[in-house]
Parts: C-alpha cells; structure tokens; sequence
C-alpha cells in the first residue's frame, strides 16, 4: 500500500465496527474444541451503571453486519425509544454454513457460548434474543422450533418466503420448545420465492401453532427493499417489539420551547458558561482518522471504505458517496453499500465518512452537527418554537444559539476544498460522480447543499430532515432559487410516525413532502423522489432510508 493510500483514512467493515465503535471487545472463547470468535459492544452505560442488567441479542453470521447492529442499536437506546442492550456478533455462524451446521451452532450457543457470556456480563433474565437474517434465519428458525435453553426471543429477516417456510414445517417443535416471542421481518412484492403479506402472516400463525400455542408471533412485512436489506429493519423491529420503552422522541426537550422557560435560561447563561468552564480536551493525535480543517478551525474524523473490487494499480474510478454524522452511522451506510453491491443490487461505490471525533463525547457531537449542517441564521430571530429550544439548550451551555448556528457555507466550503480534493489526491474517486447523504440536521444540509450553485454533488440522500431548521430556511426561499448545476437527483425519506410526533413536528419533518415538491418545481429536470416509509421513527427509519437511497441512487447494472 502506498504511502498517499495510507493517509486515506481507509477503514475497513471489521474495523469501523470493532476499532472506531467505543465500547466493543473481541474475545476468542472455547467452543466445540475449536475457539470461537466473538464481538461484544456494551452499552454506554455499563461502566457507570454496575447494578443494571440488560437485555442480550445474539447476532449470527455478523461478518458485515455487526458495526450496523450496534449503531443501530444505540441510536434507538440513545433516543429513549427502546433499552439499551449487550450486542454480541458471533462469526461464521451462518451464511454458506447455515444449512449443515445448524445443529452445532445452535449446540455451541446453548452449552457453550451463551454460559460463557452470562458468567461474564450483566445479561437480564429472561432477556436474551438470537438475531439471525438471510441464510442465518435457517440457524434462529431451527432454535426457535426446536427451543434453547436461556432463549427466550427471536429475531428472524428473511426475503425467501419458500425457504422460510420449508424450513418451518421441516423442523417442528419439540415439546417444551422455551421460545416466547417471535418478531418476523420479511421482504414481499412481485418476486418469486418471497410470497405476499397474507402468506407470511399464514405463516408466522403456522409457527405460533408448532410452538404448542407458547409463541407470540409479530410478522413485519415491507414492500419494495433489497432482499439484501432485509437484517437491519428486522433487527429495529425485534427491538421494538421487545424492549419498547414506550417513550417518545423528543419529549425531554420539548418543553424547552416556552418563552418563559427560555427567558430565565438566558437570565442564567452566565452562570451556566461559568460552570461548564473546562479545559479544552487534548487532540487526540494518534487517531488514524483525524484531519483538522483550516478554514473552520475544528478537527473532524474521517473514514473511508473501499469496495470489494478495489485494487492499486487498476485505472477504474469509482462513484463515492459522503455520509455525515459518521460518528454514529458509518457502518451501517457502508456495510449496506458493501451487501447490496454484493448481491448486485447497487453499484460499488467508495464510502466517505464524515463525523465529529469520538474524543469530543457524545454531547458535543450533538451541538456540532446543530452549527455545521444549519443553513445561515439570516434575517431569522429564533422566536418560533424550534428557535425557542434552541436558544434554550445552547443558553444552558452559556452560549447564544443565534451566533453558533448557520454555518452549513463553512461546512460545504470544507468538504469542496479541503477534503474531498485531499481524498481524490489519492484514490481513484469519480469526481463527476459523487453523492450526500445526511440524517435529521444532516439531512437539513444535504437539502441546502443542493441548493447552491457550487455545490459538488451531483446525487443527494436526505433522510427526515429538518426542513424548520433556520427559520424554515428551505421553504423560504424564492421561486428563482437556483439549484446546483451538478445535481442529478434526490431522494427524501421520512417515517410516518414522525407526523404526529410533536419533537419532529416541530422540526418540519413532516413538511419533507412539500419540500419535494418545492424542488421540483424548482427545477423540472431534476429528478425528486419522496418516501413515507409507514411505521417507522426518526430513529428506525435510517436502515431502510438508506437501502431506497443506494437502490435508486446508484442500481446495479
């Protein structure tokens, strides 16, 4: 590997998994005479919270996806919707494996492994789920049916209905099977082999029956994904359906938004800068994948996966896609880009991971992404009820949400002439052929980004942006606006259940609709696609926002 290759920040899956996620351990444990593998991300809480136990999922075949399982995991922990949980990926346990070695892995989880980590980690009663999608589903249907002593749950994706159902009634229930609760995640659609939503629901009853009645049986059926998209949204369902907290997105700050209420926090912004008075946190100067931006003064990681067929020497160029908030969704962007690509569903493409360090924590991460994807604060006095939390949450840092915020130019100016000429310096990075995709806030600047003449994308993501952001900034604008000459398409996504939620309400996520249609009419040869994916989060909608994005982005050939 060359020298400029080297400073690349190339990662790859198993590394941006193991190596960048914080929290996660590898450990090798005895297992059938041979030593098994296992990756094992705890919550961030488990080092503070020493009495807590938490609940345990079990991932098979978690070679490219287990960064994805845990990002995923957290995030939803993070926004209060689900539990925290222990995420342990057990390699090699499925794929090509799955249909002759179902028994042994099933025999190693039950008297091996799964002691093993119980004697070892704060798993709760009764709270352990084997996750298993795609081939792996044969190895969790046949522990379901067939029962496993300490688990009680099981978490099942699969697109090939005629599988699913063969190996279902192949392998029917033992007596006293301790399986409880099933959640099924299938893909449907006019694709042999993959049956309709009725057929599935037939199905999850005709286990629920082979269980001796034990089981609770919750199918999950979507419509137009990836067969190869399938784990991530059923991972999100299992999770929900077992370790709901029942609380909604948001609520802890929506009362930040009452003039009185924000009017004595800005009484106590000097109080507040005096207490959160620190020392600035040492640079972190062995982070492989630390570059410090000049114009914005600030340090950034960055991340870069390459695809399979990427080798030094070759001439070809590849499409490459910039993903924001990379601090907590890089995995699951690139590990989907790598899966699809696999299955011929996508292009390959070079995946570019943008976030705030690690070493900055959490909170901080948080504010960032506020000042850097929020569009200019111009002409905006923050008085509406958005404005209103925001000037409360940053008062409570002894800081003005009117002079912190609006820096989306900076940002764009950073990833046009500082990174992305510093990476297409050493990779071979198709420069007519780059795209954005952001999350919430990122999903904001994504928008905005397009929105600019010099922007230097030329496909956009938006995944339930912001659009109340800055004062409703991408609705504000005229009908001359002029879009970037580069632009080619965007995709916007949002879930359903983020209309009646009143945190993203006041967000304008809901608005992500006529935003659509504003681009459009904004300019009629850009292509605009939107959508309501039903039952979803702000939160869970980010795996299949993600599998539509790269599927209409860049379709396999």
């Amino acid at each position: 590997m060359t020298s400029d290759l080297r400073r690349s920040f190339l990662v790859s899956l198993d590394e941006a998994a193991c190596l960048r996620l914080p929290g996660v351990e590898r450990r090798s444990i005895p297992a059938a005479g041979a030593l098994r593998e296992l990756r094992i991300a705890l919550p961030d809480s488990y080092a503070s919270a020493k009495r807590r136990r938490y609940p345990l999922v079990i991932v098979l075949d978690a070679d490219g996806l287990f960064g994805s399982a845990v990002e995923m995991s957290r995030m939803m922990a993070f926004t209060s919707e689900v539990r925290e949980s222990i995420v342990v990926g057990l390699q090699h346990g499925g794929g090509e494996r799955a249909a002759d070695t179902a028994e042994q892995t099933l025999a190693e989880i039950s008297s091996e492994i799964l002691p093993w980590i119980c004697s070892h980690y704060r798993v709760g009663a009764g709270e352990v789920a084997l996750f298993g999608a795609g081939a792996a589903s044969v190895v969790a249907l046949q522990g379901m049916l067939g029962g496993i002593d300490g688990i009680d749950h099981y978490i099942i994706g699969e697109q090939d209905f005629d599988r699913c159902s063969a190996e279902g009634l192949s392998y029917p229930a033992r007596g006293g099977t301790s399986a409880r609760r099933l959640a099924l995640t299938a893909a449907t659609g006019k694709h042999p082999g993959r049956g309709d939503s009725a057929s599935w629901n037939e199905l999850g009853r005709t286990m629920a029956t082979l269980a001796n009645g034990n089981l609770q049986v919750s199918v999950n059926t979507l419509e137009d994904i990836a067969a190869s998209s399938v784990a991530l949204p059923a991972l999100l369902h299992g999770l929900r359906q077992f370790w709901s907290t029942r609380k909604t997105y948001g609520e802890d700050v929506t009362s930040l938004r009452q003039p009185l209420l924000m009017a004595v926090l800005e009484r106590l912004s000097p109080l507040f800068r005096l207490l959160n008075q620190a020392p600035p946190r040492p640079v972190d100067i062995g982070n492989p994948w630390l570059l410090h931006s000049e114009s914005m003064g600030r340090h950034f990681e960055v991340f870069v996966a390459l695809p399979a067929s990427y080798r030094e020497g070759a001439t070809r160029r590849y499409p490459a896609l910039v993903v924001l908030d990379a601090t907590i969704e890089f995995s699951t962007a690139a590990e989907s880009a790598a899966v699809m690509a696999a299955a011929g569903d996508i292009d390959e493409l070079i995946v570019i991971g943008i976030g705030v360090p690690r070493s900055e924590g959490p909170r901080e991460c948080g504010f960032r992404r506020l000042e850097e994807f929020s569009p200019p604060v111009d002409g905006y006095a923050f008085n509406d009820d958005l404005g209103r939390i925001l000037r409360s949450m940053y008062s409570m840092r002894g800081q003005d949400a009117r002079e912190r915020l609006g820096r989306a130019p900076e940002f764009l100016k950073f990833l046009s002439d500082e990174l992305l000429p510093r990476l297409q310096g050493s990779l071979r990075i198709d420069s007519d052929d780059l795209g954005l995709l952001g999350h919430s806030a990122g999903g904001t600047f994504v928008a905005w980004a397009l929105m600019q003449q010099d922007s230097p994308f030329r496909r956009y993501f938006a995944v339930s942006p912001g659009v109340g952001i800055s004062g409703f900034w991408l609705l504000r604008q005229p009908d001359t606006q002029p879009v970037s000459s580069r632009a080619e398409c965007i995709v916007l996504t949002l879930g359903s259940e983020e209309k009646t939620n009143l945190f993203n309400r006041i967000a304008g996520i809901p608005d992500t609709d006529e935003l659509a249609r504003r681009l459009q009419g904004l300019q009629p040869q850009l292509e605009v696609r939107y959508r309501c994916f039903e039952g979803e989060t702000h939160s869970s909608i980010y795996p299949r926002a993600v599998a539509l994005s790269l599927a209409a982005g860049y379709p396999g050939r």
